[in-house]
């Protein structure tokens, strides 16, 4: 598992955990469900990634 999947594994354990103990409420399904699809790195996730727009060298 890579640093950086381990990390948001990590972060959405911790973040159930303060849903659970400091508000008293339990993750509903879509935090479930998405938490899920991260962890097995599902393909549906990924978004094409947009180039930044091109600034001009020289202001006029």
């Amino acid at each position: 598992m890579s640093r950086r999947l381990v990390s948001v594994a990590s972060g959405g354990i911790q973040g159930r955990q303060v849903l659970i103990e400091e508000m008293g409420v339990e993750p509903g399904p879509e935090l479930r469900q998405a938490q899920e699809a991260i962890l097995r790195l599902d393909p549906a996730l990924a978004r094409p990634v947009k180039a930044a727009p091109r600034m001009p060298r020289q202001l006029p």
